[in-house]
Parts: C-alpha cells; structure tokens; sequence
C-alpha cells in the first residue's frame, strides 16, 4: 500500500510540476488576451457605438422633414393616401405582366399546334410500317411490333392546347379600370403640398443643426478621451515582462530539476519496493516451505525464508535512517506549503496572518512603483477588498475604482452640462414647426365613391388550372422518348426490320427539332406563371375604411395642421432622447507523498520485530523428521526409459517399519543400519 501511494502521488507530482509553466503561460496569455479584448471593447463602445448614434441623429436631423411628415400621415390617416397610390402603381406592373404572359400563352399554343400536325404526320408514316412489322412470322419480332404500335396508339391521342386567359373578364376588367382611374392624378395636390411641407421644415431644421452638431462633436471628444486614457493604462499592463520571469525561473534547467526529481522518486519506490518483497518472500517460504533436515535440503525450505528475512531486517535498518529523514523533511515543507500558500490561496480570511504579511508585501511593491503605471490606481486598494470583489466576480474597472475617475457607469450625471446642452439643441432644432402652407382637399366626393369602389376588386386567377395543363402536356410528350427506347431496345432491335429502325431514327429527329424546344417553352412557362401568382398573392388591396381614414385625415389637417405637425416633431424629438439614453445605458466596462513514507515507517519496524522472531523460527530443525522416498515403479531394472546400463534398480530393500526401543518409529529407503560395534 505504501509503494502504491508513493508511486501514485509521485507520478502525478512529476506531471503537476512537468505542466506548471504551460499552466502558467497559459495565465499570462489569457491575461494578454483580457487587455486586448477589454481595449478593443472601450473603444468598440465609446468611440465606434457613439459613431453610429452620431451617424443616427444627423441623418434624423439632415431629413428632419420627411420623418415628422410621415409621423402627421400616421397620426390623422393620411397614410391611406400612400396605399392608394401603392396599389395603383402594383396594379399597372401587375396589368403588363398579365398582358405579356397571355402573349406567351399565346405564343406556346402556336407551337403546340405546330407540333400536333407533324406528330399527325409522323405517326401516319410509321403505323403503316408497323402494320407489314405484325404479320412477320417470327413469334418475337411480330410481338415487339404489336407493343410498338401500342406506344404509336398513345401517342395519337396526345391533346396539346393551354389555357390562354390568365385572368378571369371580371377580374381584368376591374384591374384595368383601377390602371386608368389614375390614383396619382387624384392626390397630385396633396401630395405636393406634404413634400413642399418637407422641404420647409428641412430649411428650418437645418438652420439649427450647427449647435447640434457642435455638442455631438464636444461629447466624442471628451468620450475620446477617456478611451484613450483607458488604453494607455491598460497598455502599459505587460504579459511580456511575465513571460520572462517564467522563463528565468522555469526554463530547461527546472525541466531537469523535475526529471532526476523523478527518477529519484522512482528509486525510492524501488527501494520499498524490494523491501517489501523481501518480507513477502519471506513470509511465504516460511509458511509453505518444506522442514529443514539433514539429509535433502533445496531452496525450498523455511531456511531461505530465514535469509530473506535477514536481508530485509537488515535492509530497513539501513534505509531507516534515511528515510525518517526524508519523511521528516517532506512533512515538514508539505504541512508548511499547505499552511502557507494553499490554505491561504483557497480560504484567504481563516488566516489573518497571512492576510496581513501579503498586505504589507503588497504595500512595499506599491511603494517602489512609478507615477506612470497603475500604481495610482492602487494607492487606496486593499488586498483583502480585491479578494472580496475576486469572489463576486467583480470587473478590474470596479476593483481599482476606476469610475471614480472615468465615470463610466453614469455618464449622463457625469456629463450632465454635455448631454442636457446636447438635448436642449435638438429640441430647439425642432421647436419652430409650422408649416406657411395649409395641405390641398385630398379628394372631392366623387373620388372618394370611385375609391370605395376599387376597394371591392376580388383578384381571381386561371393560373393553376393552366399550370396543371402545362404539367400534363410535358406528361404525354414524354410518351415519345419511351417510344424510342422501346425501339431501340439492345435485345430486339437487330431482330427488327430496316424500316421499323429507320421510323426510330425519324422520332428521334423529331424530339430533337420539335418536342425539346416545346418542353423548354414549357418550363419558362410555368415558371413565369408561378412568379405572377406570387405577386397576386402579394398584391394588397386597401380595406373599405381607408376611405373613411382619409376623409378623417382630410378634416383633422384642415382644422389643426400645425398642431398636429408639432406633436410630430416632438415625437421625433422624445426618439432622439431615447436613442441618446440608450447609449449611455449601453456603456458598461467590464500532498500524499510524505504520508506514504509515514506508513511504510511505521510497518518497518514492527517487521523488523516479527521478522527476526520468526528468521529464528525457520532455522530449527525438527530432531525427527519424516523423510519418505519412492522407489520407481518398475522394479526388474530392464523397463524403465531413458535409463543408463550403469544404472542399478531394486538394490534397496522395501519400505519397513523399523521399531526401535524408544518406541519411536522412522521410515528409510535404505537398507537397515549397522548396529554393531566393531570388536
């Protein structure tokens, strides 16, 4: 268990340290890439987002006009004028299109007709010679020759003609009375006086830009400023200066110290190792080895388990010293390393003492530091106020209380003067709305009736009835190709007559020169008709109470023009504000190895005792012991293998039974001693 544990946590000691400068370059490279992606991010949003609002404001201030009159339309519902004359202009594009395509309709069924006569003709010829084809006497031309001039029969009742009104009468006559009832002629004047309306307010809108603009251009400036104040801040954070610090601590001869680090471990581990096999060896010899005697002894015996036995005693007697040292050492430096630098690191306020000696270190830095580099930043910070703001996740610009100085997090108290001067100006940009000029009469009475009545247009169309007739031509023409592959099949046509091949050949010339280019009229066809009925599809026809809104819209500008052109512009104006507000709301910134060695330590030592107890164990003999040889089986001497013809059998007597006046009975395979003295 000790070796496992030491080996296990040295290995993944060697790999923690074999990696720690990767880690850590890689800390330095996330904290170049922080700098870079926070300057990117200050100046994306002080400098590139308030470009977008400063484009925003002076395109609504350069067309001042056109947004507060399309405000006055929406208020009163004047808005339906602009449909009228969307539909009316959707109407005169939709009337050609319908024109062109019933002309292409027009075109095609020509061509078809065209291609029925010679389809007439072609198949005239060719069933005379498939009639002669059937009365063959062969058995299998006569039978292809019938199934040709079924396909023929087929193709004589092919019926080729299109549909050629796309629109139904009602429908076509009610789009071409809505082309010339001329919508535009109608709402001429007034549409004259909103875009003289336009113009007027632009000039006066214009007028006033100038101060706008200046307090658009004094608000960059000063944000300009900040980003770039920021940016050389955190420009002068420099990733390099660590990278050299870890490379003058941590280069190629720390990867070296880490290495022979190991290989020391592994040695270590090795020595336990054989120590521990030692006692194990030991203690199986001991418990499974045969009794020492005086008479066969191998090295299975309990006797080698008393060598082992030595061996290892004396071993961890050796090593002892040494490695209560070495445990010594790693408990020391492992319990001081937790206590000083992880314990601190994973719960920084249970060690207030800690807290204190990186405080005063902290300060000593600060105090050798220049004016120029963040060390203002930190004179009033305090390392227990950046672990607080570390655990809430706080950003760098809250911990070093940058704002105090930027202000980013309330720009518009920060730069109330700009921001409401700014305001101040749109508003008195906007504040001079009336128009020298009253809107004209949308339309009289009888226009409005004739409005009411193109309201009621219901669009019918005869598209997908033609596309049906346009898919089932290109069905029957595709008739003609199997024709020629029946023909031409590989197994009957070298049986075939000369002239049943000869009309394979004229069909084919025929698909060539009539059926291909007609598919293709097809294909333009149907995709010109699956274009058009998207766009009748589309096509918006104004609601019966748009009439009513205009004749609305038309009493409320009569009465109240100017009022009404007032609450547009400030409407334009609270929008600029929002945009303005949004802006500002948008800027945000944002140790196993020393236990293991313990324990082998402690199970040494009560191995040395148990060991040299049990090394005197194996070494007694027993003073009677029980040895029992076999003689071999075959006991004539002649039929044993692999026996020389020096080899002598049977010259010892049998197994007996000695008995002894001790009472004490012993077994040998040898011949009974001599007992006698020698006189």
């Amino acid at each position: 268990f000790a070796v496992s544990s030491l080996l296990i946590s040295s290995q993944y000691a060697e790999y923690g340290a074999d990696e720690l400068p990767r880690r850590l370059s890689h800390c330095i490279d996330d904290l170049s890439y922080y700098k870079k992606e926070t300057d990117q991010k200050i100046r994306n949003t002080l400098i590139d987002d308030f470009q977008k609002l400063n484009e925003s404001l002076s395109t609504l201030i350069a067309s001042g006009g056109e947004p507060i009159v399309q405000r006055v339309k929406k208020i009163t519902g004047a808005h339906a004028m602009d449909s009228f004359l969307n539909i009316s202009n959707e109407a005169q594009e939709l009337l050609k299109l319908v024109i062109d395509g019933e002309n292409e309709l027009k075109t095609l069924n020509g061509e078809l007709f065209s291609l029925r006569n010679e389809l007439t003709k072609l198949y005239r010829t060719s069933i005379n010679e498939i009639y002669d084809c059937i009365h063959n006497d062969l058995q299998v031309i006569k039978k292809r020759c019938q199934e040709i001039g079924n396909e023929l029969a087929d193709i004589d009742n092919i019926t080729l003609h299109l549909r050629q009104d796309i629109l139904n009468s009602d429908t076509m006559n009610a789009l071409k009375m809505l082309v010339e009832s001329n919508i535009a002629e109608i709402f001429v004047e007034a549409i004259s006086d909103f875009k003289d309306g336009e113009i007027e307010l632009n000039k006066k809108v214009q007028e006033k830009e100038q101060a706008v603009q200046i307090s658009i251009k004094e608000i960059q400036h000063d944000l300009l400023r900040i980003a770039d104040t920021l940016s050389t801040q955190l420009r002068q954070i420099k990733p390099e200066l660590l990278h050299n610090v870890l490379k003058q601590y941590m280069g190629d001869s720390y990867h070296s110290i880490v290495q022979y680090t190991w290989y020391a471990s592994l040695t270590l581990c090795a020595i336990f190792s054989l120590k521990a096999l030692y006692f194990l060896f030991a203690l199986c010899y001991g418990c499974f080895g045969r009794r020492p005697n005086d008479y066969r002894n191998d090295c299975c015996i309990r006797t080698t388990g008393s060598k082992l036995f030595v061996c290892g005693i004396w071993l961890a007697i050796i090593l002892l010293p040494l490695i209560a040292a070495l445990t010594a050492s790693f408990l020391l430096i492992g319990v001081n390393a937790y206590s000083l630098g992880c314990w601190p690191l994973d719960d920084p306020f249970s060690r207030p003492d800690m807290l204190s000696l990186s405080e005063r270190i902290f300060d000593a830095w600060r105090s050798k530091q220049i004016e120029e580099d963040l060390s203002p930043l930190m004179n009033q910070l305090s390392l227990a106020n950046v672990i607080r703001s570390c655990m809430r996740n706080e950003t760098l610009y809250h911990i070093f209380a940058m704002d105090n100085k930027y202000h980013l997090y309330d720009l518009r108290q920060y730069g109330k003067e700009l921001y409401d001067r700014l305001e101040l100006n749109i508003q008195d940009g906007f504040s001079d709305i009336n128009l020298s000029k009253s809107i004209a009469t949308f339309a009289s009475p009888e226009q409005l009736t004739m409005l009411q009545q193109i309201v009621n247009i219901t669009i019918e169309s005869n598209i997908p009835l033609i596309s049906l007739q346009i898919k089932d031509d290109v069905e029957q023409l595709e008739k003609i190709p199997r024709l020629i592959n029946l023909i031409e099949d590989d197994h009957a046509i070298e049986n075939l007559p000369r002239s049943v091949q000869i009309i394979a050949e004229q069909w084919r010339t025929f698909q060539i020169k009539n059926v291909n280019p007609t598919l293709l009229s097809h294909a333009n066809a149907l995709k010109m008709l699956t274009e058009l009925n998207n766009r009748l599809e589309r096509i918006a026809l104004p609601s019966v109470a748009l009439s009513a809104k205009l004749q609305h819209a038309q009493a409320l500008l009569s009465s109240n023009l100017n009022e009404y052109f007032r609450a547009a512009a400030d409407q334009l104006v609270q929008e600029m504000k929002q945009q303005i507000g949004k802006y500002i709301e948008h800027v945000r910134v944002q140790n196993g190895v020393w236990a293991s060695m313990v324990i082998s330590i402690l199970c040494t030592i009560p191995l040395i005792i148990m060991g040299s107890a049990a090394s005197e164990l194996y070494k007694k003999k027993h003073p009677y012991p029980k040895y029992i040889v076999n003689e071999p089986t075959n006991t004539d001497g002649q039929g044993a293998s692999g026996t020389l013809v020096t080899d002598s059998y049977d010259v010892r007597s049998k197994q007996q039974k000695l008995m002894y006046p001790n009472t004490y009975a012993m077994y040998f395979g040898y011949p009974p001693p001599y007992l006698r003295t020698r006189s």
